[in-house]
């Protein structure tokens, strides 16, 4: 498994039930291990399987909900 941390700005983190959808809707993508955000920060930070998925992938799904995000760092974690 490769793991590997993707954070992006993402407009339109307003309140905890933005927060919940986001986290819903990305946790339901293949090779998702995990997500977390940050309202203050407009940030939301994804650790995935590379074989599973991709950042263009996370990225489109956050779009799909209405979330403009823009990938700020990629992290590849060698394990």
């Amino acid at each position: 498994m490769s793991k590997q941390s993707a954070y992006f700005t993402a407009s339109g983190l307003d309140d905890k039930h933005q927060v919940k959808r986001i986290k819903k809707s990305l946790n339901e993508i293949p090779g998702v291990l995990s997500v977390s955000t940050n309202i203050q920060k407009n940030r939301v930070a994804v650790d995935y399987d590379s074989s599973g998925t991709d950042i263009q992938k996370i990225k489109n799904h956050l779009q799909n909900i209405g979330i403009d995000a823009a990938l700020t760092e990629n992290q590849d974690h060698t394990m």
